[in-house]
């Protein structure tokens, strides 16, 4: 049985992103809100996958859609997180932009569908009924008596399969959802395998007007995003030393979550599979360190309240990482202080430096965990400063100051 994966993206550098986001978590009203998500999800869904935005946003239909089969092969392969569906080849992604509101209890809802005679076919079939007067009434009235969550949950998984149920399992298995930090967007990118598709991960209810919603389980969320988090922080000195241990070193994450089930003493438990990023997308090992993704927004999203003057920024990455290289040891020694080796480029190709002129500023940015080398001696950001102010010399012929960016 599959493992959920996950993996995680952190928008940065992208300051009229985040205010449009910012924007669409403070609209006054929902017609208001509905714009700008809609602007949103279509930007960030071709930057970041190269995929088309359904239009209208219709019910149990994912948002994205790559129907090209090289580019959803691609990024299927590349990332290691999505499935296609296996007929089609197509790629479908659902995106959810979380709001983070006052009531802590807002849940993440994927999909949901209208109760409809189809549906109410299906269940009678199932249950072994027949159709009597006000049938839909009856059937109404009986989901709205089951408590909403596992219980409704289960239900539908037993009565409603073809109807809802397996439609909401295919909007939720490619997930991504959306949420904002204070200095950057975060990407949280999930994959649930068919068997995890179940309580108590998901959970549904039914509305007053015959909604049926389905969503992501609070308790389930809020224990994926510490286990990632954890995950970035989690890795042993020595494993960042050699990095040629990583992939085996670094294990699948157990989170537990939810309340124990009823009779039972020990919470639910699912194992994660936490995906890594090298520089070019290749899945290297199961830690997370967020890589950076800059998007450039189009005129449309720009809200002209948002507009501020632009510095001229110059990426200078290629350049700084060379001259890393250049002062790092090679081979296949053994490592000592104060210099790192040069061994498989993971430290060197996280590097990432911008010169704002305006400011005579450049920003960098780099895994944070080679941090905890500074801690055996190594000089981790010395090495990346002095390359940059080396870098900027030659080719500006002045000083700059550094300025660090988190991840």
């Amino acid at each position: 049985m599959s493992n959920i994966r996950l993996s995680v993206l952190s928008f940065n550098k992208n300051p009229a992103l985040l205010r449009v986001y910012q924007s669409y978590i403070e609209a006054a009203d929902e017609t208001s809100r509905n714009r700008l998500q809609q602007k949103l999800e279509r930007v960030i869904g071709d930057k970041l996958y190269g995929a088309k935005k359904v239009a209208g946003n219709p019910r149990l239909i994912p948002d994205w859609y790559i129907d090209q089969s090289d580019a959803a092969l691609e990024i299927t392969n590349k990332l290691g997180i999505f499935e296609r569906d296996a007929k089609s080849g197509i790629l479908e992604i659902e995106a959810k932009l979380q709001r983070r509101l006052t009531e802590s209890r807002t849940t993440t809802t994927i999909g949901s569908g209208v109760l409809n005679n189809s549906i109410i076919n299906e269940i009678l079939q199932n249950k072994g009924q027949v159709t009597t007067n006000n049938v839909e009434q009856k059937i109404f009235r009986q989901l709205r008596r089951i408590k909403s969550g596992t219980n409704l949950f289960n239900f539908l998984a037993k009565n409603a399969v073809s109807t809802i149920h397996e439609p909401a399992y295919q909007k939720s298995k490619n997930l991504t959802i959306l949420s904002k930090t204070s200095g950057s967007l975060l990407a949280y990118q999930i994959y649930f395998p068919r068997a995890k598709f179940k309580a108590p991960i998901f959970g549904s209810s039914i509305g007053s007007d015959g909604t049926i919603s389905y969503f992501l389980q609070t308790s389930f969320e809020k224990q994926l995003v510490a286990a990632a988090s954890k995950a970035m922080m989690a890795v042993d000195v020595e494993i960042i030393r050699e990095q040629q241990d990583l992939a085996k070193t670094i294990k699948p994450t157990d989170i537990s979550f939810s309340k124990p089930a009823k009779g039972r003493k020990t919470k639910p438990t699912e194992t994660i599979d936490m995906i890594y990023y090298s520089t070019n997308s290749i899945p290297m090992s199961r830690g997370i360190p967020k890589a950076s993704v800059n998007l450039r927004l189009p005129a449309d999203i720009e809200d002209k309240d948002f507009d501020t003057p632009r510095d001229s920024v110059l990426d200078i990455t290629r350049a700084v990482q060379a001259k890393v290289r250049s002062r790092m040891r090679r081979g296949v020694g053994k490592p000592r202080p104060p210099k790192l080796y040069e061994r498989t480029g993971t430290f060197r190709g996280s590097i990432r430096a911008h010169f704002v002129e305006r400011q005579n500023t450049v920003d960098y940015s780099y895994i944070p965990y080679y941090d905890r080398l500074e801690r055996s001696g190594y000089q981790v950001n010395r090495l990346v400063e002095d390359s940059i102010r080396s870098v900027v010399q030659a080719k500006f012929k002045q000083q700059a100051t550094t300025r660090r960016i988190n991840l």
